[in-house]
């Protein structure tokens, strides 16, 4: 399976809509993050996600244009594509709205 190697929160909607997680990123990244999308917990080292600039705690909004609101949108955008393929990936990131083409990596694990 493609992927763009990073690890999600679970139930990103608790995090993004709670007053003292949004308080907590304002403190540290100077921006409060969007109420829907889909956390990361972690971005591994070398993968397509941190070449892209993709970091911790930014938000996954789209994949090619569909939205994403928890793990399970992540999964069905992209369990029909493989390593190789490129995908349209939007992205918050510290305040800023990105959107960027990316070739997913193969999915270890």
């Amino acid at each position: 399976y493609g992927g763009l190697g990073v690890v999600t929160v679970q139930n990103s909607a608790a995090y993004l809509n709670s007053d003292r997680f949004k308080a907590a990123m304002q403190q540290d990244v100077g921006a409060v993050p969007p109420s829907e999308g889909i956390l990361i917990r972690s971005v591994n080292g070398g993968s397509v996600a941190e070449k892209a600039g993709i970091a911790q705690y930014d938000v996954l909004l789209e994949i090619d244009g569909a939205k994403l609101v928890d793990d399970l949108d992540l999964n069905k955008a992209l369990l029909p594509r493989k390593p190789g393929d490129q995908v349209k990936v939007k992205f918050w990131h510290r305040g800023t709205v990105k959107e960027l083409n990316v070739t997913l990596q193969e999915l270890h694990g």
